[in-house]
């Protein structure tokens, strides 16, 4: 309300957020290229509970519990019970976090250290998981983590978790022996094995900015650093029980918005080096192909590298593919086609250019490691388009 040339009253009217929120996720996705022959249909239900103001501290807390399941629709053409069952595999998974908005160090005259970021944030979570792709493998995992968030000057999020620690426990079923048989490079990694971060942990730099000069661009960069057992590895006898490795990943992402349409790039390459002789597990592998990766391949159908191994493998056998090391880009344009009331249909042309690949040479799959001088004929390139349908009011 305007009272005269140079004051002007202003009246704000807040509603409260709710303490304790919930929130119910159903997904689906279909696949036809997974390990097994036949049409796969993934089903999955989530039940999130938020609080955000615990003992009145201003701290919040997510609750996650999600059930899983993969369905196959088309049963193989052989007579095993591996391979006809109508229910593929299952997951199960609960998680808890709490998000403290200070920094929780174990000497306060650290605090000097950070007394000019912003949004500072300690994270302290728990989960469990159960996994189970029937008469081939049961997996079990636990998880614990400690760590800080905080926001730099210059607009990095920093993300540093001193303390990881996650329990892998496989159990190998006659379906998996079947496999080892068949491709006995797998066995190194389907071994059961524990993830320990300590000390540098896993560290990622997180910056999203648009262009002063052109509003319209938009960036996105992430530089991502994950261990395992290093802190451990001068004891020999936790050799067979922690994996030790180091991670290291860079993703970059832009997008430019037209008055109707949009270019949207993206940049990825990861690289996983295992240590003491061993291998990654699966689990910490890269795999390309699906929905959000290399969309004219299935899910872990595409690679590694020349490798021609997995395609000469029947249609009912497994033919999952997990490298050391991927690179992948992809660029989209994006547009709208027609709206029709709250449902808007939109389409995209794009390509995907990119593959996996393994660091160790393996005289079982040849051409299936990463070399330099090979690499223009390792890369996979799918161009293609598809229909988007978005229903805004959901």
């Amino acid at each position: 309300i305007q009272r005269n040339v140079d004051t002007l009253d202003l009246h704000f009217f807040l509603i409260p957020q709710k303490k304790i929120q919930t929130d119910y996720r159903l997904e689906t996705s279909r696949n036809s290229g997974d390990f097994t022959a036949g049409s796969l249909l993934g089903i999955s239900l989530s039940a999130i509970l938020n609080d955000r103001n615990v003992w009145r501290r201003a701290i919040q807390s997510s609750t996650n519990l999600t059930g899983g399941v993969e369905l196959n629709f088309l049963k193989a053409q052989d007579n095993t019970a591996t391979q006809n069952n109508f229910i593929q595999s299952v997951q199960f998974s609960l998680s808890h976090t709490y998000s403290i908005p200070s920094l929780l160090l174990p000497v306060k005259s650290l605090n000097k250290i950070f007394r000019g970021v912003d949004n500072k944030r300690t994270i302290i979570n728990a989960s469990s998981s159960y996994t189970e792709r029937f008469e081939t493998f049961r997996l079990r995992n636990i998880n614990a983590g400690f760590g800080y968030e905080w926001q730099t000057k210059r607009n990095w999020v920093v993300a540093w978790r001193p303390l990881n620690i996650e329990l892998y426990s496989i159990d190998t079923l006659k379906g998996l022996k079947l496999i080892f048989q068949q491709n006995p490079f797998l066995k190194n990694s389907f071994n059961s094995g524990n993830v320990l971060g300590f000390g540098l942990g896993n560290i990622s730099y997180t910056k999203n900015f648009t262009s002063k000069k052109k509003p319209d661009n938009s960036h996105l960069i992430r530089l991502g650093f994950e261990e395992s057992g290093l802190a451990t590895s001068a004891i020999k006898s936790l050799d067979k029980q922690i994996y030790t490795f180091i991670k290291l990943e860079a993703d970059y992402r832009f997008k430019h918005k037209f008055p109707k349409s949009e270019f949207a790039y993206r940049f990825f390459t990861g690289v996983g080096i295992p240590l003491s002789g061993q291998s990654l597990p699966f689990f910490k592998q890269y795999f390309a192909g699906g929905p959000n990766s290399m969309r004219a391949w299935g899910l872990r159908q595409l690679g590694l590298g020349s490798s021609i191994l997995s395609d000469t493998l029947g249609a009912t056998d497994f033919r999952d593919r997990f490298g050391d090391m991927q690179f992948e880009t992809n660029i989209e344009h994006r547009f709208n086609i027609a709206s029709f009331g709250s449902l808007k249909l939109g389409s995209a042309l794009f390509a995907d250019i990119g593959n996996v690949w393994n660091l160790r040479k393996d005289l079982i799959n040849t051409d299936a490691e990463f070399n330099l001088k090979r690499f223009t004929k390792d890369i996979a390139i799918a161009v293609g388009t598809g229909l988007r349908m978005d229903f805004s009011f959901f």
